[in-house]
């Protein structure tokens, strides 16, 4: 019987896994994911999806290290593995990207920072040709899943990055080729993000509300927003 390959980024997080989970981790062959280049001294690299031919996205660090007035430490870049071995997607311009979710067909999506590095836009790549996806009017948007359609969901900013005192209004969006359509929120929110579609075209993701304001911020222990589902004619072209 042919045992599953379970592919992880360097070889310290494998080892960890192995000794964790002796028992489970017996079923599969561990494979480490190469870097674009230099070592896991200078960044690393991670995964953040995998068709089903296994072909696995993340980003991994090129070696390098920025130093400008709109970008500063470890480059990264959005990157593809076929095996074990990465291929640069490269940016739109920017200096770092990367890559959350790949299709059955092969098309990835995830951010790149765009020429200057003052804005970053959710962006799609067909081969090692990255398209820029746009935003909702804001200055950022992020992609965060793929349908085998070819329809993308993720988050973006608002017109002029709006925000209501120190919050920048994020909503979820839903990309039909280049064109961003506003998800919308749960009632009274002022966030939301998108975080998977399926083939059928129906969204998922997590807004705030009137009633749970609240968003989680890093470090802190807070009320998880509740999940929404977005369906119908919104979420399909």
């Amino acid at each position: 019987m042919r045992k599953p390959n379970l592919l992880l980024c360097g070889a310290f997080t494998a080892l960890a896994m192995l000794a964790n989970h002796p028992a489970n981790a017996a079923a599969y062959i561990v494979s480490e994911l190469g870097l674009l280049s230099g070592s896991f001294d200078v960044g690393g690299n991670d995964v953040g999806g995998i068709n089903n031919s296994g072909t696995a996205v993340g980003m991994t660090s090129t070696g390098g290290i920025a130093n400008g007035p709109n970008t500063f430490g470890t480059i990264y870049h959005a990157t593809v593995w076929s095996t074990t071995n990465p291929t640069d997607l490269g940016t739109l311009g920017g200096t770092n990207s990367g890559a959350t979710a790949i299709n059955n067909a092969g098309q990835v999506v995830g951010s790149s920072s765009l020429t200057g590095n003052t804005a970053s836009h959710a962006t799609i790549w067909n081969g090692a040709t990255p398209t820029d996806l746009g935003t909702l009017g804001g200055t950022v948007s992020s992609a965060t899943a793929i349908n085998n359609a070819g329809q993308v969901v993720g988050s973006s900013t608002l017109t002029g990055d709006a925000a209501i005192g120190p919050q920048t209004i994020i909503h979820a969006a839903i990309w039909n080729g280049t064109v961003a359509t506003d998800l919308g929120t749960l009632s009274g929110g002022t966030v939301s993000v998108a975080t998977g579609i399926n083939n059928v075209g129906t969204v998922v993701g997590w807004s705030n509300s009137t009633t749970l304001a609240t968003l989680p911020r890093y470090g802190m222990v807070l009320p998880r927003p509740p999940l929404a589902r977005w369906a119908g004619q919104m979420a399909k072209p």
